[in-house]
C-alpha cells in the first residue's frame, strides 16, 4: 500500500516526538552522536528533514516526493518555502 505524503510526514513527526530521537545540525546520529545516513540502522536521532526522509525510504517512497511538503508545512514559519527552510527551522537556537 502506498502510503500518502501526510502519512510520511506524521510517521515522522512520531520518530522524533520523542526528545531522545531528535538531533541538530545533522540528518542523523548514531548512539555514539556520530553522524549517520537516516535510513542507517545504526541511526537512533534525526532531525526533521532526516526523519522524513527515513520514513520516506522504509515506505520505498523518493523523498524528493515528500520534501517540497515538507517545506511547504515551514513555510508558516517565516522560511517562505526556501529550498533547506526544514533544516534551518530544525536547527534554529531556540
Amino acid at each position: 500500500m502506498i502510503k500518502l505524503p501526510s502519512e510520511i510526514l506524521t510517521e515522522a513527526k512520531q520518530l522524533i516526538s520523542d526528545p531522545e530521537k531528535w538531533t541538530k545540525g545533522f540528518l542523523a546520529r548514531s548512539k555514539f552522536n556520530q553522524e549517520i545516513s537516516p535510513s542507517s540502522h545504526l541511526a537512533c536521532k534525526w532531525c526533521a528533514v532526516g526523519a522524513v526522509i527515513r520514513i520516506a525510504r522504509e515506505a520505498k517512497i523518493k523523498e524528493e516526493t515528500v520534501l517540497p511538503i515538507l517545506r511547504i508545512a515551514t513555510k508558516g514559519f517565516g522560511f517562505d518555502g526556501k529550498v533547506r527552510s526544514p533544516a534551518i527551522m530544525n536547527d534554529k537556537k531556540t
